[in-house]
């Protein structure tokens, strides 16, 4: 037992303590600031993920009792927020779903249901953002809760932007006919499997490996044609190329870049699929529209992703994150990197960034 003299000097220890300790910490909000504001100006990514994550790991390694790591990492989540100057107020996320809300099984692992519940409950604004058909991605939406008034969706990588409570689309991009009928005579050409949508089903030509492996993942109906083209009835948002072997893709996709400079833009959102989108179709530009549309700071948005079709909603949004397991060129522009799809990485995004208004 303590007598009340030492207790009082012991006391008086802490005090001393905290009273350095808010010394180095203004100091370093100070020079946080000062980086931040250099990386601004130049355009370069404001947040230093290896830095942060080898302070981090530094602090958490030298707790001798687990009791305290609660109040070490609210101090790291205060530093999380200054680094990147996010304000106060309503934020929202945007959220990839394959590789990065879903784990490997497609599944939504509960951690992210539950701090997605919270920060909705908090008035902030949870919005997913897909590759994925409308159709497709309304699926994980229902599950989620998020087909509600004051929810969005951006889908088929941002040439829809669809308003739940409006119940409608709000931006509506497609591919006309010819540049639809180009892509799919290219593509047998090129001997690669090829399809587009119709009526919330896959509209292609072959039953092949390719096609059953995309319907396994989405989870879509399909419907084959001889003539796909001849048989549209509606302009479709985007054309994808499937093969196993990306050099296929991506050799497609060298050879016809003088075509798509004037007609689209093509972008991987995995190593099997090359995607075809109208111009003005991205992530980026959906991320921006909304923000504009709802008011809120492009500061106070935080976009979550692992592709390279995500790469434009990263460095659209006021803090771009890319998963543990995203590709290296979408790491190498985010601001932050949380941990893996299977780790609950949207989850950790949520709890440091989406507290109550």
């Amino acid at each position: 037992m303590y007598s009340k003299n030492e207790l009082k000097l012991l006391r008086n220890q802490i005090q001393d303590v905290d009273d350095e300790l808010v010394q180095l910490l203004e100091r370093r909000m100070r020079l946080s600031r000062a980086i931040g504001r250099y990386k601004a100006e130049n355009e370069l990514p404001i947040y230093d993920p290896t830095r942060e994550a080898k302070l981090q790991q530094h602090l958490l390694e030298r707790i001798e009792d687990p009791v305290h790591i609660p109040y070490v990492n609210s101090i790291i989540k205060e530093w999380l927020k200054q680094s990147k100057h996010i304000q106060s107020g309503k934020k929202i996320l945007f959220t990839d779903l394959d590789g990065t809300l879903l784990n490997d099984q497609k599944e939504i692992p509960r951690q992210n249901q539950i701090e997605i519940q919270k920060a909705i409950e908090n008035g902030h604004i949870v919005t997913v953002a897909t590759g994925r058909t409308f159709e497709s991605a309304l699926k994980v939406v229902e599950k989620l809760g998020l087909n509600i008034p004051g929810c969005y969706l951006i889908c088929y990588n941002g040439a829809m932007v669809y308003d739940f409570q409006q119940k409608k689309a709000l931006i509506d991009i497609r591919l006309n006919k010819d540049q639809v009928t180009y892509l799919f005579e290219e593509a047998y050409r090129y001997n690669l499997y090829i399809q587009t949508y119709q009526k919330g089903k896959i509209w292609t030509k072959y039953d092949c490996d390719e096609l059953r492996h995309y319907q396994n993942a989405s989870k879509l109906d399909r419907e084959l044609h001889d003539d796909v083209i001849q048989k549209l009835t509606n302009e479709p948002h985007k054309v994808v190329l499937i093969d196993f072997q990306k050099e296929k893709l991506q050799q497609f996709q060298n050879d016809h870049c003088e075509w798509e400079e004037k007609n689209c833009l093509s972008l991987f959102s995995c190593d099997e699929y090359l995607e075809y989108c109208p111009f003005g179709a991205t992530k980026g530009e959906a991320l921006k529209f909304i923000a504009s549309y709802l008011n809120v700071a492009i500061e106070n948005t935080i976009a979550v992703g692992d592709e390279e079709n995500d790469i434009s909603m990263l460095l659209a949004a006021g803090c771009g994150v890319a998963m543990a397991n995203a590709k290296d060129e979408v790491k190498e522009i985010a601001d932050y990197i949380t941990l893996s799809n299977n780790d609950c990485g949207v989850a950790k995004v949520l709890s440091i960034f989406f507290g109550e208004l």
